[in-house]
């Protein structure tokens, strides 16, 4: 195993250039999801609080304050694998810990702490910089950052990408359907 450490100065300066970048593809974008640029004129400000509301029921696991922040067609993915999830219910109960979530199903959902770093936002989208704790339910401790990119339209979030280091995820918890992308999950 490789260890890495930086110092807060260097972590620093690498979370800033991480940043910049982000901004650069967030500009460049736009090609992608035409679409979805086009449902909404959702400006920075408007699209910074809704996120920030919907962050904290995020983090409260807080099913009702978030289902009314997301549409009624609301797609959640973790690309490029195909393990998606499409409409409110099912996105608001795996991304709050409800019965039958892939977290409900190896962590101890009271332990769970998720922490926002950093929000960066412009027009429709925003991407945020996470981290997430919790025990396992066989004792262990779950800890990794991920990177989420919403897209939002008509003041709600409709599209969610998770981007997360799933072999470190895998050194945690062992081979579980969901981090091969099968329907299994």
């Amino acid at each position: 195993m490789i260890e890495v450490s930086f110092s807060r100065g260097h972590a620093a300066r690498l979370l800033g250039r991480v940043t910049f970048l982000l901004g650069s593809v967030l500009a460049a974008s736009g090609s992608a999801y035409a679409d979805e640029a086009q449902a909404s004129e959702m400006d920075t400000q408007a699209t910074r609080a809704l996120i920030e509301r919907f962050n904290e029921a995020w983090v409260n696991n807080d099913a009702a304050r978030m289902a009314p922040l997301v549409s009624d067609d609301v797609v959640q993915s973790y690309p490029p694998h195909e393990n998606t999830r499409k409409g409110r219910e099912e996105v608001v109960n795996y991304l709050t810990g409800g019965p039958d979530s892939t977290a409900d199903s190896i962590l101890k959902m009271d332990t769970m702490v998720r922490t926002v770093h950093k929000l960066v936002v412009e027009g429709n989208t925003a991407v945020g910089f996470h981290r997430m704790t919790a025990e396992l339910l066989d004792g262990g401790t779950y800890s990794n950052e991920y990177v989420w990119r919403h897209t939002c339209a008509d003041g709600k979030v409709i599209r969610l990408e998770g981007m997360v280091d799933r072999l470190h995820v895998y050194n945690q918890i062992g081979d579980q359907p969901f981090l091969r992308g099968t329907p299994d999950n």
